[in-house]
């Protein structure tokens, strides 16, 4: 049972060190935009940027950035 769901979690043979490289640094990047533009929204609403708020809009962002937009960014078709 347990041989067959470590291979049920194995990445898939296609994906490359440079596939997952691109889905993490895509996934992050778009992560770190987000985050930025969130504290700029912050800034110009409140006059201030609170630095626990940004820590925390970071962490969720690079995070659902890697798993949404990462997939997106290496299976796009583009080699």
């Amino acid at each position: 049972m347990a041989a067959a769901v470590s291979h049920m979690l194995r990445l898939p043979s296609h994906l490359s060190g440079r596939l997952a490289l691109r889905a993490i640094g895509a996934g992050a990047a778009w992560g770190v935009i987000f985050t930025v533009g969130m504290a700029a929204l912050s800034w110009a609403s409140c006059g201030i940027i609170c630095i626990d708020e940004v820590a925390m809009t970071a962490t969720i962002s690079i995070a659902a950035g890697i798993v949404t937009i990462g997939p997106l960014a290496a299976f796009s078709g583009r080699t």
